[in-house]
């Protein structure tokens, strides 16, 4: 297949994927007919508080991190948990970002909550789902790839060959590494939880102070909620498994004044790794340290011809784009026998 043809490819299943809807077992809306059609009891939401929320989160972070738009929400699915469940963010249910097929979907808080906590848990995943969304992506075409023979190849500062194979390995060994999905997830929560506590920090009127710390927490703030709250046993282990391990992370590898989240939240929109090599050879005085710490020994680039070359992206904007220079392959592997560990015995603390 030459080129313009596999381009063509990419851009089809793209576009199909966009445009199908999905459909849920569970009473749902988009975020986009919430706001014309009368709320049941079920999906009853406090739309003025979730704009306020939205609206100033979505400024905080434009203002501290980098240029973002929400998800478009006629394609963002709000779900209505049945009978006694919990809901939320943390619900096996909230499934979030979903890049094929193109949407995004998650469940509210059940019964037990007013329309004012459902407004604030919702305002927490869809600008969660939103910065997944604004992570660059890049598709490309290889016959050796399923569905299809179009596969995402990289997503924000991770990679992936048409079998799978990821650049980044599964282990983690905190606080020196971690696999680089995690990381952006837990960059994801801790931008989100951030640009969302200027707007809990005072009381807000109908949500009770146990959900506000437990959206707090997530932005890695010493808050607890209390044990007795619907969502402790969720977002404890939730902030176990991802909060707290980009937290330590996060913690290990700054540098003086530099903004490492910063470096690594506009990584993922761009999907280049210039800067964050550049932080690292800085922090350990070795040029490869990046390739070190995050690179999987079984990394292998696939390089089949022509078909394997071809990509399309999707931009923060959810728009089309053309094969550019900028969308180059990650280096080749460096061989050691233990590259953690020169990691780490080149690490210098800045």
């Amino acid at each position: 297949m030459g080129e313009p043809v596999a381009i063509a490819a990419i851009v089809a299943r793209l576009t199909a994927e966009r445009q199908n809807k999905p459909t849920f077992e569970l009473e749902s809306s988009t975020l986009e007919d919430l706001r014309s059609r009368p709320a049941t009891f079920r999906l009853a939401i406090d739309l003025d508080v979730l704009d306020a929320l939205l609206d100033r989160a979505q400024a905080n972070v434009r203002s501290r991190w980098l240029n973002f738009e929400l998800f478009p929400p006629e394609r963002y699915f709000v779900l209505a948990p049945p009978g006694s469940e919990v809901g939320s963010f943390y619900s096996p249910r909230s499934i979030g970002f979903r890049y094929l097929p193109f949407y995004a979907a998650t469940a509210t808080l059940g019964g037990w909550a007013t329309p004012q906590e459902r407004a604030v848990d919702l305002a927490r995943a869809y600008l969660h789902d939103s910065i997944h969304a604004a992570t660059r992506r890049v598709f490309r075409y290889s016959e050796a790839a399923a569905r299809g023979g179009v596969y995402r190849s990289s997503y924000g500062f991770n990679f992936r060959t048409p079998s799978g194979l990821s650049y980044s390995p599964v282990q983690i060994e905190l606080p020196l590494r971690l696999n680089l999905g995690v990381l952006m997830d837990g960059v994801t929560v801790l931008v989100t939880g951030l640009a969302l506590k200027g707007s809990l920090g005072a009381a807000v009127e109908g949500v009770r102070q146990s959900l506000v710390d437990d959206v707090l927490a997530t932005a890695g703030t010493d808050h607890q909620p209390s044990a007795a709250d619907p969502l402790a046993t969720d977002g404890r282990r939730f902030r176990g498994q991802v909060v707290g391990p980009a937290r330590s992370f996060l913690e290990y590898w700054s540098c003086g004044d530099d903004d490492l989240l910063t470096l690594l939240l506009r990584s993922m929109r761009d999907g280049r790794l210039r800067n964050l090599e550049a932080h690292f050879a800085a922090a350990t005085g070795a040029a490869a340290a990046w390739r070190l710490i995050f690179m999987s020994e079984g990394w292998r680039l696939v390089k089949s011809g022509q078909n394997s070359s071809v990509h399309a992206s999707v931009r923060q904007a959810f728009a089309f784009e053309a094969p550019t220079a900028a969308h180059r392959e990650p280096p080749p592997p460096v061989r050691s026998s233990d590259a953690v560990g020169a990691a780490r015995a080149a690490h210098t603390r800045c």
